[in-house]
């Protein structure tokens, strides 16, 4: 019986570090764009935008493993810091903090009332 309640001891504990590890570790990684929506309209990789043709390397999100982040977007990069409470990732660059999303395998945030969609 104690070697019974042992394992079952060791089966929970290995379960809550799996649970505590894959939390921040599947929100690391790199997101690119996918879409950006104004009003009703939505446009996607490869259509024109305020004159210019979408690409997947037009807004990139880096969330790197020890909380640090890249954000690049329109080809500028910065760099800073990231955090996450539940489906909400905060990134935070030069003291300002912007909120991602998270909705399966993508992030969603908002910038100037414009919605853009970064994917996994």
């Amino acid at each position: 019986m104690k070697k019974f309640i042992k394992i079952i001891c060791l089966l929970l504990v290995t379960c809550m570090c799996f649970t505590l590890c894959s939390c921040s570790v599947f929100k690391t990684g790199t997101y690119k764009f996918k879409s950006v929506s104004v009003g009703n309209l939505v446009y996607e990789v490869g259509d024109n935008f305020l004159g210019e043709t979408l690409e997947e390397d037009y807004c990139i999100l880096k969330l790197k493993t020890g909380g640090k982040a890249i954000f690049i977007f329109d080809g500028e990069e910065e760099q800073g810091t990231w955090e996450a409470n539940g489906n909400v990732i905060k990134v935070t660059i030069d003291g300002e903090s912007t909120n991602f999303i998270k909705e399966g395998k993508t992030l969603v945030f908002e910038l100037a009332s414009i919605e853009y969609v970064l994917s996994k």
